[in-house]
Order: C-alpha cells, then sequence, then structure tokens
C-alpha cells in the first residue's frame, strides 16, 4: 500500500472519474486506508472491454440479451470518460428508443434497456441529453400498457425522476399527461394487488401522480390537474384501495397520506376568501368607528397630561409658600412696633438726624403648635460636607415638657458657633493615607474638596444614572438629539435607545427646567447630566420618537423570532389534526379506557382530555407493576394488530419546538407589533422623514406576513383545539404540545425497545 498522500490523492482521482451523489462521495471518503486501497486495486483490474461504438454497432445488428446486458454494466460501472464518450457517439439514444419500441421484444431484454435508460439517467450529463431527445420519455409512457408489471414499475420509477430532478423534465412530463386518456392508464394500475412485489406499481403511481400535482407553483394550474384526476376516478380508486388496507404494504399507506396532505380543499379556500373579505370589512367598520374614538382619548390623554403637569406644579407652589411662610413665623417680627429711628424725622419744620439704632435685643420667636404642645417649629441644618451621624436616643416632643429642654432655646447660640471649622474638624473624608518615617507613622488626610461649583436639579441617584448613561452613549447631547430627530438607529444602537427611553425626563424635571428656563438662569451653571436632559426635554414628542425608534431596532430580530414560533405552532397544529396513526393510537386508548372502567360512571366514555389523560397511561401499572398501561398497548396490542402505527413520529412535525411556545405570548407580541408599527405610521405622516419613510416601506410587508402567518397560524391552532375537544382558554399551546411530545418520546421508546428484541 503506497504512503498516505498517494492514497488519497489516487483515491480522489477515482471519485473524480465517478459520477456519484455528494453523499455517496462522503460515506466513501469515510472509509479507512484499507478500503481505500481495496477499491482502488479492483478498479484496476477493470479493464474496457469494449467501446461504446463496439456496443452500438452489435445492437444495430441484433440486440442480444449479452450485448445489453454488457452495455448496462459498462454504463453503471466504468468511469464518466467512458460515458461521455458513449453520448458522444451519433444517434446513440436512438438506438436504445428503438430497441424500446420493438413489438416483439421480450420482458428481460425491455427491462434490461430500461436499466441502460436509467444509469443514463442517474447521470449528470446523461440527463440533459435524455430529456431533450424528442421521442424517448414520449415512447416511455406509450409502452405503459404494453409492458410487465415489473417493467411498468420502472418506466413509472424514472418518469417520477425526471418530474422531480428539473423544471424542464416537469415540463416534459406534464405535456405528456396533459391528454386524458395518459391520466386514465395510471388509474388501471391503482387495483389491488396482494403480491408485495407487484404493490410497488401501485407505489410507483402514487408517486408519479403527486410528482405531476407538485410540480407546478401556480396553484390555479395544480387544482386543475388535481380536478382533472378526480374526475377520471382517482379519489374513487384511492378510497377503494384504503378498504382493502389491511392487504397493502406500508408504503403504500404512507404514500396515500401523503398524497391526501397535499390536495387543495378548493371548498374551504372559496370559504376563507369569503370569510376574509367579511373580516377586513369588519376591520374597516370598526376602525371606521374607533377613528373618532381614537381621536377622543388622544385629546383625553393630552389634557390629562396637562392636568397632571398643573397638579405638580400647584403642588410645588403649595410646598414652597409653605416653607415661606414657616420661615416667616419662626424668625418672627424682630423689629415689631419699633419705630425707625434709622430715618431721618423732622419736627418743628427741623430736619433731626437718625438716631443710631437702639440695641433693643429680639424676642423670642412665637411658639407655634406641634402636636398637643406649644413648642417651636425646629431649623433643619444643612452642612456643607457629609457629615458622620451621632447616634443619640431623642425624646419625642410630647416628653419635653417638665424637663429641662422645655426652658432651651438652641437658635439663640446658631450664629455664635463656627461651623466652617466644625466641618474641617469632624467631616467624612475620602481616603486617608498613612506613612512610617523614622519607625513612627503617621496619618497623612488629604485635603477636603468642596462640592463642585454647579447647580443640579436632580436627585444624586438619578445624576448617577444620567451620568453612567452620558459616559456610555459617548456623543454629545446636541448628536443624541439630533440622531433622535433623524431616527437613526444605525448610529444609536438598540439597548442605547432601550437606556434612553427609561432614562427620559420625567414630568417633574419637564417642570424643574422649564421653571430653571423661564427665570432665566444662567444654563451654563448647570451641571453635565442637567444640560443632557434639558436637551433630550426640548426635544418634541420625546418619549414618542424613542419608543419608535426602539420598535424599529428591535424589529427584524422580534419579528424572525416571532415568524419560526408561529411556524411551528401551524406545523404542529396541522399534523397533529391530520395524522392517521395518531388517531388511531388514541381510538385504541379509549377502547381500554372504557373496558377498564366497565359500569363505572367513568365508563362509555365517547371521548377524553389529552391533558389528564395521556400523562397517567405509564402510571397506570400491571399488578406485578412490571409493565405499564403504554407498554402493554404498543408492545401487546399494536405492535401485533396495527404495525402501521409504530411510525408515528414521522407524521407529528415541530413538536419539540411547538412545546416551548405561548400562543398567548405570540398574540400579545404580535399585538405590540402591530400598536407600534401604527404608531410609527401615524408619526411617519406627521415628521415627514425619510429614514421613517424607508422603514415604513420595508416593514409593510414584513409586518403584513406576520400578521397573516399569526392569524393562520391561530386558525390551525384554533381548530387542532377544537378537534381534539379542548378549549384554547383553559389550555395555552406549550402545555398541550408538551403533553403530546412528552407522549409521542414515550411511545417511541417503547417502541425501540420491541425492534431491539
Amino acid at each position: 500500500m503506497p504512503d498516505k498522500d498517494s492514497l488519497h490523492r489516487s483515491f480522489n482521482q477515482l471519485l473524480g472519474s465517478l459520477d456519484l451523489p455528494n453523499d455517496k462521495i462522503k460515506e466513501m471518503n469515510s472509509y479507512d486506508n484499507h478500503k481505500k486501497w481495496e477499491l482502488l486495486c479492483s478498479r484496476s483490474l477493470m479493464k474496457v472491454h469494449q467501446s461504446p461504438s463496439a456496443y452500438l454497432k452489435r445492437l444495430k445488428i441484433s440486440a442480444s440479451r449479452e450485448t445489453l446486458r454488457g452495455l448496462e454494466v459498462s454504463l453503471r460501472t466504468y468511469s464518466t470518460e467512458w460515458l461521455h464518450d458513449f453520448l458522444n457517439q451519433r444517434k446513440c439514444l436512438n438506438i436504445i428508443v428503438n430497441i424500446i419500441n420493438t413489438g416483439n421484444l421480450s420482458s428481460e431484454k425491455f427491462q434490461i434497456a430500461l436499466l441502460c435508460l436509467r444509469a443514463i439517467l442517474y447521470s449528470t450529463p446523461g440527463f440533459t441529453v435524455v430529456i431533450n431527445h424528442p421521442k424517448l420519455l414520449e415512447s416511455l409512457v406509450n409502452n405503459l400498457r404494453k409492458v410487465s408489471t415489473k417493467n411498468q414499475t420502472l418506466i413509472l420509477q424514472l418518469l417520477v425522476f425526471v418530474c422531480k430532478k428539473s423544471l424542464d423534465g416537469r415540463g416534459k412530463i406534464l405535456e405528456l399527461f396533459k391528454i386524458d386518456d395518459a391520466k386514465r392508464q395510471l388509474m388501471d394500475f391503482l387495483t389491488i394487488k396482494c403480491i408485495v412485489s407487484e404493490q410497488q406499481n401501485i407505489l410507483a403511481t402514487l408517486n408519479l401522480i403527486r410528482a405531476i400535482l407538485e410540480s407546478t407553483t401556480d396553484i390555479n394550474h395544480r387544482i386543475v390537474l388535481q380536478y382533472a384526476f378526480n374526475e377520471i376516478g382517482l379519489d374513487d380508486h384511492i378510497k377503494r384501495l384504503m378498504l382493502n388496507e389491511s392487504n397493502l404494504i406500508s408504503e403504500v399507506i404512507d404514500e396515500i397520506t401523503e398524497y391526501k396532505s397535499t390536495i387543495i380543499n378548493v371548498n374551504q379556500l372559496i370559504k376563507d376568501r369569503d370569510c376574509i373579505k367579511q373580516h377586513v370589512l369588519n376591520i374597516k367598520t370598526l376602525n371606521e368607528k374607533l377613528e373618532p374614538k381614537d381621536l377622543k382619548i388622544r385629546s383625553s390623554e393630552t389634557k390629562i397630561g396637562e392636568m397632571e403637569k398643573q397638579l405638580i406644579n400647584y403642588k410645588r407652589n403649595q410646598e414652597v409658600e409653605k416653607k415661606d411662610g414657616l420661615e416667616k413665623l419662626s424668625e418672627g417680627s424682630k423689629v415689631d412696633k419699633i419705630p425707625d429711628v434709622s430715618s431721618k424725622t423732622e419736627i418743628s419744620g427741623q430736619s433731626i438726624a437718625p438716631l443710631p439704632p437702639l440695641c433693643v435685643p429680639p424676642p423670642p420667636p412665637p411658639p407655634k403648635m406641634l402636636g398637643p404642645l406649644l413648642l417651636p417649629i425646629k431649623k433643619k441644618f444643612d452642612p456643607k460636607s457629609k457629615m458622620p451621624t451621632l447616634h443619640w436616643s431623642i425624646l419625642r416632643p410630647n416628653r419635653i415638657r417638665g424637663t429641662i429642654f422645655g426652658d432651651i432655646n438652641d437658635e439663640n447660640i446658631r450664629m455664635a458657633i463656627n461651623f466652617n471649622h466644625f466641618e474641617d474638624k469632624f467631616c467624612i473624608v475620602d481616603t486617608q493615607q498613612k506613612q512610617q518615617q523614622g519607625g513612627k507613622q503617621i496619618a497623612v488626610t488629604k485635603s477636603f474638596t468642596r462640592i463642585p461649583n454647579y447647580v443640579t436639579l436632580l436627585e444624586s441617584n438619578r445624576q448617577r444614572n444620567v451620568s453612567i448613561l452620558f459616559r456610555k452613549l459617548n456623543l454629545n447631547a446636541d448628536v443624541v438629539v439630533q440622531i433622535i430627530n433623524e431616527y437613526d438607529v444605525n448610529q444609536l444602537k438598540y439597548e442605547n435607545v432601550e437606556l434612553l427611553t427609561r432614562m427620559a425626563p420625567k414630568d417633574e424635571e419637564y417642570f424643574l427646567f422649564r421653571q430653571y428656563i423661564d427665570e432665566k438662569k444662567d444654563i451654563v451653571l448647570l451641571s453635565d447630566e442637567d444640560k443632557f436632559l434639558l436637551k433630550l426635554s426640548l426635544v418634541e414628542r420625546l418619549q414618542v420618537k424613542l419608543n419608535i425608534m426602539e420598535f424599529m431596532g428591535n424589529f427584524n430580530d422580534q419579528v424572525d423570532s416571532l415568524l419560526v414560533q408561529i411556524s411551528a405552532i401551524s406545523s404542529a397544529s396541522l399534523s397533529l389534526k391530520s395524522s392517521e396513526k395518531f388517531k388511531g393510537i388514541i381510538e385504541i386508548i379509549l377502547t381500554f379506557g372504557n373496558y377498564m372502567n366497565g359500569n363505572k360512571s367513568s365508563g362509555s366514555a365517547y371521548g377524553f382530555h389529552m391533558r389528564g389523560t395521556l400523562e397517567k397511561l405509564n402510571d397506570t401499572r400491571s399488578n406485578d407493576k412490571k409493565q405499564s398501561l403504554l407498554q402493554y398497548i404498543v408492545t401487546d396490542v399494536i405492535a401485533q394488530q396495527f404495525p402501521q402505527f409504530l411510525s408515528l413520529n414521522t407524521e407529528l412535525l415541530c413538536m419539540k419546538t411547538a412545546a416551548r411556545v405561548s400562543m398567548k405570548n405570540v398574540a400579545n407580541e404580535v399585538s405590540s407589533i402591530k400598536c407600534s408599527w401604527r404608531e410609527m405610521s401615524d408619526e411617519c405622516d406627521l415628521s415627514l422623514n425619510t429614514a421613517l419613510k424607508a422603514f415604513k416601506e420595508s416593514s409593510y410587508g414584513t409586518c403584513n406576513k406576520l400578521i397573516n402567518e399569526f392569524e393562520q397560524a391561530q386558525n390551525n391552532y384554533n381548530d387542532c383545539m377544537a378537534y381534539f375537544g379542548e378549549c384554547d382558554a383553559t389550555i395555552d399551546s406549550d402545555e398541550f404540545f408538551t403533553i403530546v411530545e412528552k407522549f409521542v418520546a414515550q411511545f417511541m421508546a417503547i417502541v425501540s425497545k420491541v425492534k431491539c428484541s
């Protein structure tokens, strides 16, 4: 055996010379080196015994069995170069067509000729040559009634392959079966045949009919073809076949099921069309009725917003007035009833110089009511720095009378104390550094930093959060405002828009900023965070614009996720409702349940709920506790008498995905998208923004597609729920499909054990 690199190089050359499908090439590449070497050795021993021209010369003289067999083997086993050489021979396919059209050809020779044609057809270059031949496919169809059942099956399989392989092939097959006589001869093959090999003819016929129906993407053309087959009795033949279902092989039954699933219910389409028209009219009528109400609601919301702002203003004015009144009352009138001696006075027409101010001690502040006692209202200190807390135990105001504190008024000594010096000594310092010099530890305290000289209208936590947002955006406030006004979601990421939406100015902040501007105070003195929110507050309909930008930034991801969930629910609902195998299993379970319950009140039932029944099949055990009811039904009943139900999982689609999707949540998300899109559309009409218009145009089709697919999925799900006697108001889709999915998993696990045993 050569080295590894040489072996792989030679083996790749061998694969390149063979016309193999990709899956086969992948499988052969996974062989070990010894097997690859054996294939190379066997290939090197294979010699080309005859050239294509030699075979064609002999076939022109006589189509003997040995010559046809040799040609078939050569076409199937020799390299693609040999096949190309054969196809390049002049009128090579005409010779095979003449052989097929020979009336006195034996069944065996006819079969070998078909196998030669199949070898050519299954190759990439040969397929194009075959479908472009003017008479080859027509000759195959014309010989359908003249040949044996086995050869009929082979012809039908070749026609199915041509129909599925390419669009040109579909067109050729449709043209051949356009005439009703050609379709009727297919009906002759759909008769009951007990021999398994002959039932392959039925399977191939059904395959061809389904391929013909699925060959066109035009639904009107498909309905016409479907009607044409029904007119010549296709449905009657299928019904007769299903009446003898016990005599049919499982592949034929599966093919009939597949055919039924592809049938288009024209009556249902007409009903759906009428229903959709009626829904559209209802929606239009409702929109017309709701339009004035929407205007009233918006007007009411505007009035409510204005009233809320007025209420906030009123409360703040009340607080300011209350505070000013309390300060005036606590300070008292220090010079009450004392004449103004500082001004000039005239006596008898003479001007007298003002007297120096009298040193009259101010009277104590008038007492005010505090609870049941007459106590002065204490002023709170407002330190400039953060001070440590003195953890003392204070007396309640109602405990003051009769104590020393009843005669004390600390208001008199406030002015005598230097609180600045006290703050420098006792304020809480940010950090403390210690250094050791000469074996002595010296505490070095950083000098206290005063509060920066700026004005803020925000609370401390609010200011800190806005500062974090401002740093994260890393954009100037004017740039942010421009981005919002232009709805530029490319410059502002979705997560940043989401943060901006949460940190937008509140109503109280709107009022404070407006008041600050009305009082003509210097905006430069405001902090960076205040300036940022102030500029945001000047944006018209800020909250609406941020909501729209958040919707635009998340639209595609949200729609893609919803479409996957909607598709899963729709597929699961349709496959579950149309599954004949699941229906048969449910019928068996109902029978066993009625038998076990006998004459009890729960016996003689007409049906049961999936929830509360399927889960309990594994809990009901035999008397020796070794076997559950579900195990018995699968192993002793279905496997013995209804083996066609063992492949239940092949009919049920997307169960696992649907089990993780809540239809109610999907409905809420779709409704939210519809409302957000309508809000975006209204804003687009108002602003005439190009980015908004472009998004509206690009998202219109996607939004409609989402709504249509959701409504279709909802109808499919509701039909499925009604079909199984469940109420969608009491059980959501995730719970229902979880029950079915767990049951199928348990069922197939038991089936696997049965097959292994």
